[in-house]
């Protein structure tokens, strides 16, 4: 049963496929564009295919029709722009977005960057030597490319040798650690795994540190850009702990919205351990994604992430395929998805994705997913073909672009997500293009503390038992005499918490989250809380010896049956988690 929680879901009892599901609106960031009396020009990337996929080349600005929230919209922007070869010149660097000039650049490269997924890459469609394909016979040599697998990415480089020689060897490699990582991460292993485990990730520092690849980053930190959306959920304000008092604020409960039941079958023939096998993966993939959602977004033009899954992404529903695609066509990023593990069988019984409640499709979920998040950003989907042409139709389709601009009819900038939809005048014609933008005129950052916590807390949901990394002891009850309330009192063990001292204060911060679950395992309550603790000395030891106290009054809309209580502390990263049947 998944449960809706303001713009994310958290399942309180069963093993949850979209706990990492997004709200992307916290990503809004300014599209690269230029102010104009008072006004910022929104640049729009298009590529038109032809039913054979060839770039359609001949088109002029009276071609297309750009409306944003359906308002037409003034084309006041045009560039036709043609990749050609051009070996000579000074190899391109990503350009960062910086100052802004009164007219968008034409764009002389492509930039890639390939995110490796978990699982095997290569049988049965031949997905690395796809990729090889791609880089070697493809590629344009002013093109830029990276990689990223597991915890590490190369640095973006025109030097192709240098990535073929990386793809080579983790072709040779990547079965071998996939089979080590899922011998110690597999099932619930790997939904609370802290990292890839020592003795694995020397393999994969040898494959990326090898003299012939380009110089590798290493990816902070086990989980990378899964989700802003705890800066809309979770509370503003903060409980003071100074002297022993509780000073907690009042929740601020977004409307709920309770996804329909059928959602919860999709379990179809995997059994719990395997369902979370494929839940940790698709953490893992989806951390992976956004962090490199995170990084291009930063950089000026047109990119292209290649997400290249053995069977894709498990998600359930439509809004959590929009999150993605938000969060990507907002910082003009197309993502390009190629399947290469063939009709994923195992998740066949994975039919329905729901959107209020009424059934889309009979495509199995994870190609589903891959279908909208590419149409949505502009790029294609490519599932149960060979790699080597799924490379071939991502090549032609990036060969030749328009960039349309328009200054919005509505001028006020207030980070709300605007659609956009192009039209070209036409027929039998596939147009590729972003979707929306966030109407921010800054490029804000995303916060890997909430990104990791609200992965941590998500995923804590989803587990039926007790987690004891931070030990929390619990009861609950509905009050009689607050109207419509639930009164929950704990104790959070602060000995495996970590304090810095701030002069004469010891300080940490943890986040306290709390849902509520009728008998029909509908949420029924939430609250999000930071407590930031600062603690005189003696408030400290008595704090490490009897543990934190808090009590938390949760107005309800129902009549809740349990209570999970779930603490996480960022700075150890370690959870706690426990559940509290009401009579």
């Amino acid at each position: 049963m998944r449960l809706r929680v303001g713009c994310t879901r958290i399942a309180l009892l069963a093993g949850a496929a979209s706990v990492v599901a997004v709200c992307a609106a916290v990503t809004r960031a300014q599209q690269g564009g230029v102010f104009r009396s008072g006004t910022i020009l929104v640049p729009v990337d298009v590529r038109v295919i032809d039913r054979d996929g060839k770039a359609v080349t001949d088109l002029t600005a009276r071609d297309f029709t750009v409306l944003e929230n359906g308002v037409p919209q003034t084309i006041q922007h045009f560039l036709a722009e043609p990749v050609a070869t051009d070996p000579a010149g000074t190899p391109p660097r990503p350009r960062p977005r910086g100052a802004r000039s009164e007219d968008e650049a034409p764009q002389t490269n492509r930039l890639f960057l390939i995110i490796l997924g978990r699982g095997r890459l290569q049988e049965p469609a031949m997905g690395v030597d796809g990729l090889i394909h791609f880089v070697h016979d493809l590629l344009r040599p002013q093109d830029l490319v990276a990689v990223m697998a597991w915890n590490r990415a190369t640095d973006f480089t025109v030097d192709h040798a240098k990535i073929l020689g990386l793809l080579t060897r983790f072709k040779a490699a990547h079965p071998k650690i996939e089979a080590k990582l899922a011998s110690v991460t597999g099932g619930l292993a790997g939904v609370y795994g802290r990292g890839v485990p020592p003795q694995v990730q020397a393999d994969i520092d040898a494959l990326f540190a090898n003299a012939n690849a380009p110089a590798p980053r290493t990816m902070t930190g086990p989980d990378l850009g899964a989700s802003g959306a705890l800066g809309r959920d979770i509370q503003a304000s903060a409980a003071a702990l100074q002297t022993g008092d509780i000073q907690a604020a009042n929740p601020n409960r977004p409307n709920l919205d309770v996804v329909n039941p059928a959602a919860a079958q999709a379990v179809g023939n995997l059994t719990f351990d395997e369902y979370a096998t494929v839940t940790a993966q698709t953490l893992q993939d989806l951390n992976a994604i956004y962090a490199g959602i995170d990084y291009l977004r930063r950089l000026d033009g047109e990119k292209h992430l290649i997400f290249v899954s053995q069977n894709g992404l498990l998600l359930h529903n439509a809004d959590d395929d929009r999150s993605v695609a938000s969060a990507a066509s907002d910082g003009r990023v197309a993502i390009d998805i190629v399947h290469t593990g063939g009709v994923p069988l195992d998740l066949d019984p994975l039919p329905v994705k729901l959107i209020a409640g009424q059934q889309t499709s009979t495509e199995p979920a994870s190609a589903m997913t891959a279908r909208r998040v590419s149409d949505l950003t502009g790029g294609v989907f490519l599932g149960n073909v060979s790699a080597v042409k799924a490379f071939d139709r991502i090549n032609a389709a990036s060969l030749f672009s328009y960039q349309l601009g328009y200054y919005p009819a509505e001028r006020e900038w207030n980070g709300q997500y605007r659609r956009i939809e192009v039209k070209v005048n036409r027929p039998g014609l596939t147009v590729l293009y972003r979707h929306g933008y966030f109407a921010n005129e800054d490029v804000a950052p995303l916060d890997l503390r909430q990104k990791v916590t609200y992965t941590r807390i998500a995923s804590a949901g989803s587990y039926t038992g007790d987690i004891h990394d931070i030990k929390v002891k619990g009861s609950a009850f509905i009050d009689p005499d607050a109207f419509a309330a639930v009164s929950i009192k704990m104790t959070i063990d602060a000995s495996r918490v970590i304090f810095t001292t701030d002069g004469d204060r010891h300080v940490a911060r943890l986040d306290v989250s709390v849902f509520c679950g009728d008998r029909r395992e509908q949420l029924v309550c939430q609250s999000w809380k930071i407590i930031d603790l600062r603690l005189k000395d003696d408030t400290y030891q008595k704090y490490l010896k009897d543990g934190i106290p808090l009590s938390i009054n949760q107005p309800i809309e129902g009549k809740p049956s349990y209570v999970k209580i779930v603490v996480y502390d960022f700075d150890a990263d370690l959870l706690g988690a426990t559940l509290i049947k009401l009579v």
